[in-house]
């Protein structure tokens, strides 16, 4: 390394040096004469005194600099990236042997004079040796992290290539790595395709393959499709794919069991003429709650490994039914037409009570909206309701128990509806009136761009689209003038003829847990009758209402604390992480708070507490646990304030990915070879690797230049320093008595 300082005058040399000669003669003559006389000697020492500090201050009116250089050569470098998961266990019989004596040649190869830099990989980027990556930064020779044969342990329990070569982009920027060799059987399960990543990389990678392209004799179950969430009592249908090599004329078992109870077994009939067999399951859901199962197959003599002969999923199961209570203020079709949307969800079950007089209802439920009928509702309907007919000790029940058990409200509106007895339930309604008017409009609905991508416009199963809204016949609205209030979404405007007014038509809010969809206009009905023969438009009447109670009623938002682990599944070597998210009691980000997360299982009782990562989100994980089944529980306080728990399941390592690819991808390896410039070789065939990369590869060394500046006019040390020298002079002709 070669060091070079200059020194340079930002202000120029002439301006510093008539600034240096008048300080100089100012020091001068103010001690050419005392009062009183001193000795020459003194005289002398504080005219230099003087001199210094003076022309030290005109010198520094010039901005001086001083800039020192230091000048690095690295040697280039050729990166040796060595895959150290589980799966080069199972890619081939002599693969890791192989794999020993291409590390054996590797350990003293210097192709054109480079250094080698190995880097086992797993899920990431592991340092040179394992020993941190700027350990190794600006070698100028020799080979960093060579592992010896027989040294790696091959436990890494996924691969992400992506991210390999992600981490290896950004050691470039700062090392001088000048190409890559790749020593992987090319099997992936983590990430994006590493294909991607390579033109960033724009370096040459060389690929050696580590093991066979021949399957061996195996058994095993490669996915499973199923829902996530279910409702009790249900049904739920579960496809597992079991993959055979090697097997014919065979009878497989395979197995779906939650805990110990055997749910269902299968045997299908192992042909030999395919590797895939579909296998169906039926599984009732249970008790409320998060269930896990696991589909198994029993393992058959001579198969490779029996740790993929498992696949583990969960299930969250969700109340039998939501219970709707509908409440009108007279029959009316849009009565009907609600209700029987309703009852055709089989997942939505509808009580309902029709004004019929003062006080009186005809409906469900002997026609009394009892107190227990109110608490057991999920969610509210009010059509044409409260209307002049709603008795006060009515609104009353209703309100309290909407409030204190925070239930959500789809509204429909009608010309029943009398506004003052409406007013009680204004916490929900998400519109407000003014300026009331009997008369009426034919209005169409009209769905502003922002809100095609909103669930309640765009369904899942494209039952509604924007385009069913286009499509939709007209309904009534009164001119009554309806403003929505702040929070609220609007989903669709009023809309007569072409001219679309800025009324809401359609709209929802969620504020403060309370939760609400409103329709302003009546005769919703011919939403379902008027639609029907319309392929866009036939089922939206039906999808709308089911898509909107589901929304009201779906509470997870608004619970205070809300935790849950990064995955569902980890494995037995990576750290277990969870994310967080903390509210008050108005559903505000809460900063700083104490999360604590305590999780059981096997391995005993661990609590992990999690950091705030700012706007009320936490993370944190604990390190690597043994395999099992687990349960936590969330706390979190702010000082001795509770603010809310949680919890949940998880489980650590019945399934590893990595064995379910138990062949060397050579496709890959050569795309990777191929679209950045390098070159594939077997691993036992690569003797020409470390030639070909000199070939190459641009194997040259670069000057790195560190430029490093101080500013001596504005260099605090040099401040202090004339500080010191002027508490001095000060000191000096204290004690001498000068005036």
């Amino acid at each position: 390394m070669a060091a070079e300082m200059y020194f340079s005058l930002l202000g120029g040399v002439l301006l510093a040096v008539t600034l240096a000669v008048a300080a100089a003669a100012a020091a001068y003559l103010s001690y050419r004469r005392t009062v009183p006389p001193l000795p020459a000697g003194r005289r002398v020492f504080l005219t230099v005194l003087r001199t210094s500090i003076l022309v030290t201050v005109a010198v520094l009116l010039a901005e001086p600099v001083i800039r020192f250089v230091e000048r690095q050569t690295e040697q280039p470098v050729v990166a040796v990236l060595l895959d150290d998961t589980q799966s080069m266990k199972l890619s081939g019989p002599d693969s890791l042997g192989v794999l020993d004596d291409f590390l054996a040649r590797a350990g003293s190869a210097s192709p054109g004079g480079a250094a080698l830099r190995f880097y086992p990989f797993a899920g990431t980027l592991h340092a040179p040796g394992g020993a941190g990556g700027d350990d190794a930064e600006g070698i100028s020779g020799g080979n960093t992290g060579a592992p010896a044969p027989g040294s790696l342990r091959y436990s890494g329990q996924s691969t992400n290539l992506s991210a390999v070569f992600t981490e290896l982009a950004k050691r470039a920027r700062n090392e001088n790595i000048r190409a890559v060799v790749l020593a992987s059987d090319g099997n992936y399960n983590e990430g994006r395709n590493p294909l991607n990543e390579i033109e960033r990389l724009a370096l040459p990678v060389f690929t050696v393959g580590a093991g066979d392209t021949v399957r061996r004799r195996d058994i095993l179950i490669d996915r499973v499709f199923t829902n996530t969430l279910a409702y009790a009592g249900s049904s739920v249908p579960v496809e597992a794919y079991l993959r055979s090599f090697g097997y014919s004329n065979r009878r497989a078992e395979v197995t779906l069991t939650e805990g110990k109870e055997v749910l269902g077994v299968n045997n299908p009939n192992l042909t030999g003429e395919k590797t895939e067999y579909p296998v169906r399951f039926s599984i009732p859901a249970g008790a409320e709650g998060v269930h896990k199962y696991v589909v198994s197959v029993g393992g058959l003599p001579g198969e490779l490994t029996r740790e993929n002969n498992a696949q583990t999923f969960f299930l969250r199961v969700l109340k039998s039914k939501i219970r709707v209570v509908m409440f009108a203020g007279a029959p009316s079709p849009d009565v009907s037409a609600m209700r029987e949307a309703v009852a055709e969800d089989p997942q939505l079950a509808i009580t309902g009570f029709v004004q019929k007089s003062a006080g009186a209802f005809i409906g469900d439920g002997g026609g009394q909206p009892r107190r227990g009928i109110l608490d057991s509702a999920d969610c509210f309907l009010f059509v044409n309701f409260p209307s002049a007919l709603t008795s006060d000790g009515t609104i009353a029940d209703l309100s309290s128990a909407m409030e204190r058990l925070k239930k959500p409200l789809l509204y429909v509106h009608g010309k029943a509806v009398d506004q003052r007895k409406l007013r009680a339930f204004d916490a929900w309604i998400p519109f407000s009136v003014s300026a009331p008017n009997a008369a009426e409009d034919l209005v169409f609905a009209f769905v502003p761009e922002r809100m095609n991508s909103n669930p309640l416009v765009s369904s899942e199963n494209g039952d509604v689209t924007p385009a069913s809204w286009e499509r939709l016949p007209p309904v009534f609205k009164m001119r009554t003038t309806f403003s929505a209030k702040p929070g609220s979404e609007v989903l669709a405007f009023a809309k007569i003829n072409n001219v679309t007014l800025a009324e809401p038509l359609v709209l929802t809010r969620n504020l403060r847990g309370l939760k609400s969809f409103a329709v302003t206009g009546h005769s919703v009905y011919r939403w379902r009758l008027m639609a029907q023969g319309s392929a866009p438009t036939e089922k939206f009447f039906t999808s709308t209402v089911s898509n909107a109670l589901r929304w009201l009623t779906t509470r997870e938002n608004e619970k205070p604390v809300k935790v849950s682990p990064l995955r569902e599944i980890f494995t037995t070597v990576e750290p277990v992480g969870f994310r967080a998210e903390v509210y008050d009691e108005q559903l505000r980000p809460v900063e700083n708070a104490g999360v604590d997360v305590q999780f059981t299982g096997p391995s005993g009782s661990q609590t992990v507490r999690l950091e705030p990562l700012g706007s009320g989100r936490y993370e944190g994980s604990s390190p690597a646990t043994s395999a099992g089944d687990y349960s936590y529980r969330a706390t979190a306080k702010l000082g001795d304030r509770n603010l809310g728990t949680d919890n949940g399941r998880f489980a650590v390592g019945p399934v590893n990915v990595e064995y379910l690819a138990t062949t060397m991808n050579r496709p890959l390896l050569e795309q990777l070879a191929e679209q950045s410039g390098g070159k594939f070789y077997p691993a036992d065939r690569a003797d020409s690797l470390w030639s070909d990369i000199a070939a190459k590869a641009d194997l040259v060394p670069v000057e790195k230049v560190r430029r490093r500046e101080i500013e001596l006019w504005n260099w605090v040390v040099l401040g202090a320093v004339l500080v010191l020298l002027l508490a001095v002079e000060w000191f000096l002709r204290k004690r001498w008595a000068l005036l």
